[in-house]
């Protein structure tokens, strides 16, 4: 007498991948969800690290590293602003180093900026940023009201009169 082996059928087969993909389907957008949460979390953290030794700068030496003599916003890695927090920049009272390392880019690869707004305008704040996932900044919120997270821009505000 034969025996009959026992194996999945190929409707069975057809059954369990369709559920694998309509789960990955759904678990997939919630993974990047977290991811991309992780990497703004990631950017606020590191932006209130530049600030803490900003204002460490400015305690010492009595104003914020300065933001360049080009536009008043610019990258912060390989600018004044990072030279200053690294090594002596020749300002009196300088007592750094104020950071370990270079200041490099966001999670998403995009430069850090800094908008050196101290004895500018009126306005007596200055502004760490990065742009977001989108690397273009945010036309719609020109950063001059509070923190509201409209679209993606992360940012902390450094306020020059001693936070």
């Amino acid at each position: 007498m034969r025996e009959k082996k026992k194996a999945f059928t190929l409707l069975e087969l057809i059954v369990v991948l369709a559920v694998l993909i309509v789960l990955s389907g759904v678990l997939l957008p919630q993974v990047n969800r977290v991811i991309n949460k992780a990497r703004i979390a990631k950017a606020q953290a590191e932006l209130e690290h530049i600030k803490s030794a900003m204002l460490a700068y400015k305690e010492d030496v009595g104003e914020l590293p300065p933001a360049g003599s080009t536009p008043s916003e610019g990258n912060l890695d390989g600018s004044n602003a990072e030279s200053a927090l690294l090594s002596d920049d020749g300002s009196t009272g300088w007592n750094g180093p104020y950071i370990d390392s270079s200041i490099g880019t966001d999670p998403w690869g995009n430069h850090y900026r800094y908008e050196d707004n101290d004895g500018r305008s009126g306005r007596p704040v200055s502004y760490l940023l990065s742009y977001g996932p989108d690397g273009a900044k945010d036309i719609s919120n020109p950063h001059t009201t509070s923190p509201s997270g409209i679209d993606d821009d992360i940012y902390v505000v450094v306020y020059n009169d001693g936070d």
